[in-house]
Order: structure tokens, then C-alpha cells, then sequence
């Protein structure tokens, strides 16, 4: 039977008294705060208070990314930047690698990020760092973005992922290629002795 067991997803979170659905995965909790979750519940990011006292009686979030809230006898409010994190980029793949040197490309999928993370793990995908940033010019046709990774450690093990970034955070991360880079090959010096009569130096 639906709703006889339930799972607590939101609490010790101040200020709401509301929750609405807005698809599958976004929540709004609100009241004279807002709460949003864009992974059907799991985490919850405040998006800020309204002014003293008041309480928004419904919210929605427009085509662009930004939210409107609306409060009895008080008005409507807007958020001041794009509450929900663009989508996430895919099929990130390797181009090509040299000794110390990654390149990458992937899909954007997006139209409001401003621009994208690439992080790196060495060794394992257990310690993922930001190893760069990179931007799709708008003259670029082609959903496919670009980027060259360097300076890395020769002969190791890298793992990569890329997340798109917005006025309203991070995407979901891509997903994870790995590469063992090259050795810097050393070349072997041979020497000659240099005779000086019949004396070898």
C-alpha cells in the first residue's frame, strides 16, 4: 500500500512548513525559508530566508533556472541567480596522451553553465582534486567540449571526470576514464676511452 512505509528525507532544517514537487528529482520545502533538492530528497541546499515574518505560500522555478515564490499580502519574490545546477556533461573520452599530458573531450549538455570543472585522481578515483577549467565558445557549434590536462607525474595512473558549474553549483560528475601516462624514456650513454699513445685514459 502506498505512503505505509516512509523514509524521513528532510529534517532539522528550520523555516518550512511546505514541500512541492516540481518533477521526479526537484523538491522545494519552503516557507519563510526555501530548501531545494535536485536528487528526489536525498540532499537539500538552502537558497536563503524572505523578508521578516514573511512566508511563501507557493514556489516554482521558470524555464531559465530561477525560482518564484509567492507570499499572501506580501508579494512575489525571485531568486537572484539560477537555482538549479546545469545538467550534467557526458561521454567524456580520452583524445590522446603524451608523458605528463591528457587530452580530453565530452559532451555538454547544458545551456547555463558557465564553465566546467575537470578533476583528476592519481593512482585510484578515490581522491578526485580539480585539475583544471574549461569553456565551450558560444561560436562552437558541436556539442563536444575540449581540454588539455598538464602538468602530470609520467608513469602514473590518472583518473578523470568533468562536472559542469553554474550560478546554481555543480552537475553530477561524467563518467570516470583513466590512462596510465608514458615513462619519459632515458636514452643509455655509452663512453669511449681516448687513447693517448698506447696509455688509456
Amino acid at each position: 500500500m502506498g505512503g505505509t512505509t516512509w523514509q524521513t528525507r528532510l529534517s532539522r532544517l528550520p523555516n518550512f512548513s511546505r514541500i512541492k514537487a516540481l518533477d521526479d528529482n526537484t523538491f522545494y520545502a519552503f516557507g519563510t525559508a526555501a530548501y531545494l533538492s535536485t536528487d528526489a530528497g536525498v540532499n537539500w541546499t538552502s537558497t536563503g530566508t524572505f523578508a521578516t515574518s514573511t512566508s511563501i505560500e507557493d514556489i516554482t522555478i521558470s524555464a531559465a533556472n530561477f525560482s518564484y515564490g509567492v507570499a499572501n499580502y506580501a508579494g512575489a519574490y525571485k531568486s537572484k541567480s539560477s537555482v538549479i545546477p546545469p545538467i550534467a556533461p557526458t561521454a567524456l573520452s580520452i583524445l590522446a596522451n603524451g608523458h605528463n599530458t591528457v587530452a580530453l573531450e565530452w559532451t555538454d549538455n547544458s545551456n547555463n553553465e558557465v564553465s566546467f570543472r575537470i578533476e583528476a585522481s592519481m593512482n585510484d578515483n578515490a581522491h578526485y582534486d580539480s585539475a583544471g577549467s574549461a569553456t565551450r565558445d558560444d561560436f562552437y557549434t558541436r556539442q563536444q567540449a575540449f581540454s588539455y590536462v598538464s602538468p602530470l607525474t609520467p608513469g602514473k595512473k590518472y583518473f578523470f571526470r568533468v562536472k559542469a558549474v553554474g550560478p546554481g553549483g555543480f552537475s553530477t560528475a561524467t563518467n570516470e576514464v583513466s590512462v596510465t601516462l608514458r615513462q619519459i624514456a632515458r636514452r643509455r650513454q655509452t663512453y669511449r676511452p681516448i687513447e693517448a699513445g698506447r696509455r688509456r685514459l
